[in-house]
């Protein structure tokens, strides 16, 4: 992400400067506990990659807090309930919101385990996948839940994003390793909780998000190492070689394909989301937001699309057809701790 100016993500906008998943944008802001390239925010210049070493996230863990399995919903509003969830890289917590509300308080906050969150994924049985960048792994929660049900253990790497296909195959896309080698997509086969596989992008620079359309292929946007722009690939049925896209960016954010089929893709410099009808790589209409456009989610319709402005701490909930503004959400967030992730749930009974 690319890091917001005073601020930088890596999620694919900084980690906290580097790690977010940043663009190209410098910041002056210290990162919590001196980890600063793992966002992939455009918070913080993380264009330019300097050799970490390995960098260490003991201070940056969140403390825990202990608390039941559900802790700040019912057992009623978690089956009907549609939330939303933002992840915070640099207080290290996910608030959860319900959906729709302007300026509404969060009805929850998930912090255990937690260490630099960027982006995440909710299955349909609500399950909330996060991209744990600063904890080398993948969290798992139930909704309502505070404490993880599991750990997908990417070791040696920093991921950034997660998606999850049907049969439970679960990718991770990892901005770069923990000793400064290129980034890359860690594979999990179905219940496993150790990769099974991983998958090559070939010339990046830093590897960014993720997302999978109904065909099962997977599709990943990274920072070329030749042009300094964003790409992406694709991997046919999430495996294989990559084969490049038509789909290019200043620097790109999150992304998610809609109800027909169409990719809606970030650019965290341009502060858009276009709808492009793969493969070309011609936007059919762009959302025009503000900031830094890092993390995007749709409803559990694909009518409204969630976006998260990494520079003014704030998510936007766009009418998805028209690019209208519905509802801004900044309570609990702000631009000293912006949203680097969103996820929006179903809704579903469990």
């Amino acid at each position: 992400m690319r890091i917001p100016t005073p601020l930088y993500a890596l999620g694919a906008a900084a980690a906290m400067t580097f790690l977010a998943g940043c663009s190209g944008g410098t910041s002056s802001v210290a990162p919590v506990g001196g980890a600063s390239n793992l966002s992939h925010a455009r918070v913080l210049n993380v264009a330019h990659v300097p050799s970490l070493g390995a960098p260490s996230f003991q201070n940056l863990v969140h403390p825990s807090q202990p608390g039941s399995m559900r802790s700040f919903m019912s057992p009623d509003a978690r089956g009907i309930t549609p939330t939303l969830y933002v992840s915070q890289f640099y207080t290290n917590d996910i608030q959860v919101y319900k959906q729709g509300g302007t300026n509404q308080s969060p009805i929850g906050t998930i912090t255990n385990g937690v260490i630099n969150p960027q982006g995440m994924f909710v299955t349909p049985n609500n399950w909330i996948y996060v991209a744990n960048t600063g904890g080398n792994n993948v969290l798992v929660f139930d909704k309502g839940g505070t404490t993880a049900i599991q750990t997908l253990n990417d070791p040696n790497q920093y991921p950034v994003d997660v998606a999850v296909d049907t049969d439970g195959t679960v990718y991770a896309s990892n901005i770069f390793a923990t000793d400064g080698s290129p980034g890359s997509v860690t594979v999990w086969a179905p219940g496993n909780t150790n990769p099974t596989g991983s998958l090559t992008v070939p010339n990046n620079a830093k590897v960014l998000f993720c997302a999978l359309d109904k065909f099962h292929n997977l599709y990943v946007n990274y920072i070329d190492i030749n042009s300094g722009v964003g790409a992406m690939v694709k991997f046919k049925h999430g495996q294989g070689s990559a084969q490049l896209t038509n789909v290019v960016t200043n620097f790109p954010g999150g992304m998610e394909f809609d109800q027909l089929g169409r990719l809606a893709a970030a650019d965290q410099i341009a502060a858009n989301v276009s709808a492009y009808r793969l493969p070309s790589g011609t936007p059919v209409f762009t959302v025009a937001s503000t900031g830094d456009s890092l993390g995007v989610s749709f409803s559990k319709t694909r009518s409204y699309l969630f976006v998260g402005d990494a520079v003014n701490g704030n998510v936007y909930q766009y009418v998805w057809k028209n690019g209208s503004l519905v509802d801004t959400i900044s309570a609990g967030l702000g631009s000293s701790s912006p949203p680097f992730g969103v996820a929006a749930d179903p809704g579903a009974p469990l």
